[in-house]
């Protein structure tokens, strides 16, 4: 596994492209990462930031190995966020087909909101599958729960359909 004991976080793959034409972003495997750090640790396994983009088909932690994505540490606000796909786009983009699995994000400090999302999109969340995310915070003040899907759509239509988590 690739060990990082510093106050950096981790993005897989970042995408920000234009709105006309669509990206494609397939296939892609991001597994066997510990963040470790005392300070901001957070970890985007695929992460885009606008832009017309298909996310289809990749795999996010590891279908069988426990932890293949794991964080420790945070002592700043936020310092322990862990979301394996981010799909931030304002267009009618897709996050489809794509495995999640296998990720924990594990935190003692009392400042810092710990958390796991599967996938946070705002645009079509089809046919994915959600498993094994946990958040061990013993000390935080609010109990910290993974999620599986996070909409934060508020302007356009949604659809989240077919998608198994467990």
């Amino acid at each position: 596994a690739w060990t990082n004991n510093g106050n950096v976080g981790f993005t897989g793959i970042q995408v920000s492209v234009g709105s006309t034409i669509a990206s494609l972003v397939k296939g892609n495997t991001i597994q066997n990462i510990s963040l470790a750090g005392t300070g901001y640790t957070g970890f985007y396994g695929i992460a885009t930031s606008f832009g017309l983009v298909i996310i289809d088909s990749n795999l996010v932690g590891h279908a069988s190995i426990a932890n293949s994505i794991y964080t420790t540490g945070g002592t700043v606000s936020g310092g322990a966020q862990i979301i394996g796909i981010l799909n931030n786009s304002n267009v009618a983009s897709v996050t489809s087909n794509n495995t999640v699995a296998n990720i924990t994000s594990s935190t003692s400090p009392s400042n810092v909101n710990p958390y796991v999302i599967g996938i946070y999109s705002s645009v079509t969340i089809s046919n994915n599958t959600i498993y094994n995310l946990s958040c061990n915070a013993a000390s935080y003040t609010i109990a910290a729960a993974p999620v599986g899907i996070l909409s934060a759509n508020s302007t356009t239509s949604q659809s989240i359909n077919n998608n198994t988590i467990y």
